[in-house]
């Protein structure tokens, strides 16, 4: 359940917030919500009961919360920023639909 739910989080490009704070974690379930944040850059906020005091789920939350951080930045400042920007690829500018497209991926 929990691994599968973290598989399709990985891909979705549409969710930013999430409350998954009923839930009780294993071990396990911190460290495949930390490889999804790695992946994942619009999530933004999780709201999680953080019951575990092991090394490694704090450990998880560290990067969790860093990589939340990221993608905050990359929301708020990168992808304006790229939109806004004249961007050159081997000499020509790329256009505003190509960044468009590029800033879907992200």
């Amino acid at each position: 359940g929990w691994k599968a739910l973290a598989e399709g989080l990985k891909i979705n490009r549409a969710l930013t917030s999430m409350d998954i704070s009923g839930i009780i974690f294993k071990e396990n379930n911190f460290e495949e919500l930390a490889k999804m944040a790695e992946v994942n850059t619009t999530l933004l906020s999780v709201k999680i009961d953080w019951h575990s005091r092991s090394s490694r789920s704090s450990e998880h939350r560290k990067i969790i919360k860093q990589k939340l951080s990221d993608n905050a930045v990359l929301r708020s400042v990168t992808v304006p920023m790229l939109l806004s920007s004249s961007v050159f690829l081997q000499g020509s500018e790329i256009p505003v639909e190509m960044k468009e497209i590029i800033v879907g991926y992200l």
